[in-house]
């Protein structure tokens, strides 16, 4: 899962899964190379190791709460084999997250579909 929004959000996500039953001792963060023309790489990604059937959607549910916490802008990738789908957020607030939780199983059956 890539995250834009900078260092800080890329790190209060990866804690805040550590932090969750489903994903404890499950996530890390990878350094990838650093891009052409750049002096170190950008960390952006957590990988987070997938169990079995419902993992995706876990995810996808637990990003959205983190998501809505938030009080910035976020925007973060999800990706499985070569599906993925982005989720963005802008404050979001109690009265969208009915659409939030509509977005998610939308992107959980994009994800799970194969």
């Amino acid at each position: 899962m890539t995250v834009d929004g900078g260092l800080d959000e890329v790190l209060s996500l990866q804690r805040w899964l550590s932090g969750q039953d489903d994903f404890a001792g499950r996530t890390r963060l990878l350094r990838p190379g650093p891009g052409p023309g750049r002096m170190g790489a950008v960390l952006d990604t957590i990988a987070v190791a997938a169990g079995g059937g419902g993992t995706v959607t876990a995810l996808v549910g637990a990003l959205s709460v983190w998501m809505r916490n938030r009080g910035a802008k976020v925007t973060a990738t999800v990706k499985k084999g070569n599906r993925c789908v982005t989720i963005s957020a802008d404050r979001v607030r109690a009265a969208e997250m009915t659409q939030l939780r509509e977005m998610v199983a939308e992107f959980s059956r994009a994800l799970d579909e194969g």
